[in-house]
């Protein structure tokens, strides 16, 4: 009896606990945790337990279809919805078109209000524009930005930015500023304090600091890399590009043929991105040629660096080794371990319908959708991100998978060969996901609401 009373009495250790919520946190890569460390004991302990649930659930893929319901969404006096984002609650969802940004209450499903319109910042004419669909976290709220390019390819390419606080009822929206480079850029992204993107048809590599940036009339860091195709041939561009845990930057050239890896960027400091600014040609430190005939094909190819690897216990000060998961299109994924003197790509699979399925990244999860043979709806293959990834493991870990069924949504389509298929979103902390279904009638489109508890 004493033990038993012990036993209670740590695990009633409100410490305990808290380092247990913060390994959550840490683990499922949460942006905006629902919760925080101010909370007592009980709380915290049913915040884990619960997370702990959920990841059972999808390990297992058994989401709780008793939880299935659809939220049709007015599309009239708007254009094409083109992305979804559950924010971290699974309370708000924000539906992405090409001018403007809407969020619906999923607790009340009403109908989509404007959150955010590209006229706020003042851009307006004949422009061709992509949100980034995944929010960046800075302080209590997450950072959204558009890329903007003008009809006219001359003016270049504009970022605008805006955050979003979604623990306010409803979300609350500020626009930050514009950032303008005069060449056409894309493949933008954010790493922290630092902006990430390609300009003039992917040959250069440019990395700024956009807070700084948006600020203006203040020095702020700057770094362009000059890519150069290992085959020399000029018609051979950057196919993707990431920044990696040790800051080197990982490229893969258009023919999906040569990885190499660059030294940190050398930032300078600058006054001004439209202005003629440095440009550094960098040798690789490490490369690779990947000539497997037995590996899937490479392109078109998607980059997701691993953030920890497991080093060595006598080299804890070494920034290598660095792993990325590779996902093409074909339906082919791998994992590349890379360290100073070598590299290897180990563990090959592949996606259940290889080119008709889609593969998308929610922190340390990801589900690829495949249509069903038999045409009556859709498969979801769950996987985990493992980021303690060895030569002895994948950095993509395949669970089991579950079913979307016309039958049990209540829809009707002519044929789910589609393409695309339904966009999926996923909140980790609790469990929900959405689904953005097909166009199914003219005035609007469903969203099926799914909890995995």
């Amino acid at each position: 009896m004493q033990v038993c009373t012990e036993l209670q009495q740590i695990t009633c250790n409100r410490s305990i606990w808290a380092n247990r919520y913060a390994a959550v946190v840490r683990e499922r890569q949460l942006q905006l945790p629902e919760h925080d460390l101010a909370l007592n004991s009980s709380q915290l302990e049913a915040t884990v337990r619960r997370s702990r649930l959920i990841d059972r659930h999808w390990r297992r893929a058994i989401p709780n279809m008793d939880s299935l319901r659809l939220v049709d969404i007015s599309t009239q006096d708007r254009n094409f919805f083109e992305g979804i984002f559950l924010a971290p609650g699974g309370r708000w969802l924000l539906l992405f078109n090409s001018t403007t940004v809407d969020v619906v209450d999923l607790d009340s499903s009403a109908s989509p209000e404007p959150l955010f319109r590209l006229s706020d910042a003042g851009i307006h004419g004949h422009y061709h524009s992509v949100f980034s669909t995944t929010g960046f976290r800075d302080g209590e709220s997450l950072v959204f930005f558009a890329t903007i390019n003008s009809v006219d390819s001359s003016l270049g390419t504009t970022f605008a930015f805006w955050s979003t606080n979604f623990r306010h009822s409803p979300p609350l929206s500020r626009f930050l500023g514009c950032v303008t480079l005069p060449d056409r850029c894309s493949k933008a992204r954010i790493r922290g304090d630092l902006f990430l993107c390609t300009r003039e048809h992917t040959k250069y590599i440019v990395i700024f600091d956009w807070k700084l940036a948006l600020e203006g009339g203040s020095p702020f860091r700057y770094y362009c890399l000059r890519y150069i195709s290992p085959q020399k041939n000029p018609n051979y561009d950057l196919r993707d590009f990431c920044l990696l845990e040790n800051n080197h930057i990982l490229a893969m050239d258009s023919a999906a043929l040569w990885i190499q890896i660059f030294s940190p960027p050398q930032f300078q400091l600058v006054e001004s991105l439209n202005q003629p600014l440095p440009t550094e040609f960098a040798v690789p430190v490490w490369e690779y040629m990947h000539k497997s005939a037995e590996s899937p094909r490479l392109a078109p190819i998607y980059l997701y660096p691993i953030l920890r690897l497991p080093k060595h216990i006598t080299d804890v000060e070494s920034t290598w080794p660095v792993g990325t998961l590779i996902v093409n299109r074909d339906g082919g994924y791998y994992t590349l371990i890379a360290s100073q003197d070598q590299g290897d790509c180990t563990k090959y699979g592949y996606l259940r319908g290889g080119l008709r399925s889609r593969f998308y990244r929610f922190g340390s999860r990801a589900m690829a959708v495949t249509a069903s043979m038999a045409g009556d709806g859709w498969h979801i293959d769950c996987f985990s991100i493992n980021e303690e990834v060895t030569t002895d493991s994948a950095a993509l870990e395949k669970h089991g998978s579950f079913s979307l069924r016309l039958e049990d949504m209540g829809l009707q389509y002519d044929a789910v060969y589609q393409d695309p298929g339904p966009i999926p979103t996923l909140d980790e902390e609790t469990g929900r996901m959405c689904f953005l279904m097909p166009d199914y009638t003219p005035e609007s489109r469903a969203v099926v609401v799914l909890d995995l508890v």
